[in-house]
This record gives structure tokens, sequence and C-alpha cells, in this order.
């Protein structure tokens, strides 16, 4: 004859270990979404970097020490650093938005 009081301690015994493997999963998917808003933050610092190179090659380009006629003389210049710092002002707004989502 089976114990009721048996059957009903492994159920909450079952329940319990099912609930820690879930709590064990959760943990490592907050660690990943942990870790791919850490990667994002850091590619979008990154990429302002990069923009801010970007830059001041313009700047070397069309200054009165290289002068390079191509970026100088023409829009290309002008139409570049216009591009390179509308790229900046939306990775500034897209870093912003990721720094505020509560962790």
């Amino acid at each position: 004859m089976t114990d009721n009081n048996s059957i009903y301690t492994g159920r909450v015994q079952d329940a319990i270990r099912d609930e820690l493997a879930a709590t064990g999963d959760d943990m490592d998917r907050y660690a990943t979404i942990d870790r791919h808003r850490e990667d994002l933050a850091g590619s979008l610092e990154l990429a302002l970097n990069q923009l801010t190179c970007a830059n001041r090659a313009v700047d070397e380009l069309t200054g009165p020490h290289l002068f390079d006629v191509e970026f100088a003389d023409t829009t290309v210049g002008e139409d570049v650093r216009a591009a390179v710092l509308d790229a900046a002002r939306q990775l500034r707004a897209a870093a912003a938005l990721v720094a505020q989502v509560p962790k």
C-alpha cells in the first residue's frame, strides 16, 4: 500500500528540483543578457571612437597642411564630414538608450 504522504512529498521534491533547475537556467540567461548588453555598449563606444578618428582624417585632408583638393575644393569633404557627424550623433543616441535600460 502506498502512503499518500510519500507521494505528496515526492511531488513537492520534484517541483522544487524543477524550480531550482529553471532558476539556474534563468541565471544563465540573465548572465548572457548582461554580457550582450556590455558588448553592445562597448561596440557603440568603439564605433564612436572610430568616427572621431574619421572626423580627424577629414580635418587633415581639408586643412591647410595637406589640402587634398579632392576633399577640400569639392563637396566631398563637407559631405563626408556631415555623414560622420550624423553617424556619431546617432551612435550617441543609441548609447544613451542602452545606458537607460534597467539592469
